[in-house]
């Protein structure tokens, strides 16, 4: 996770989308609380927004959902995203 960390930034300054979305994802995995709650739900806007990848998106969202019944823009983003593809 440490490398991950240090990547992070470098993804972001040079606007890789997919390395982000990827990396968070990965930092989710050893990470807890809101913390946890945090990554899922930037790679899920990410994934869905920056790369179009919807089923990703709501993978990512159903995690956060676990973690965190009530997140407001999970739920929001899920709606949207389940309107869109019915």
């Amino acid at each position: 996770p440490e490398l991950l960390e240090r990547l992070l930034p470098l993804y972001r300054a040079s606007a890789r989308d997919a390395e982000v979305a990827t990396t968070l994802l990965a930092l989710a995995e050893s990470s807890t609380g809101d913390v946890r709650v945090d990554r899922l739900f930037e790679a899920a806007e990410i994934m869905h927004a920056g790369l179009g990848e919807d089923e990703a998106a709501i993978d990512a969202l159903e995690m956060v959902r676990a973690d965190a019944p009530d997140h407001a823009r999970a739920l929001a983003l899920l709606d949207e995203l389940a309107t869109k593809h019915g």
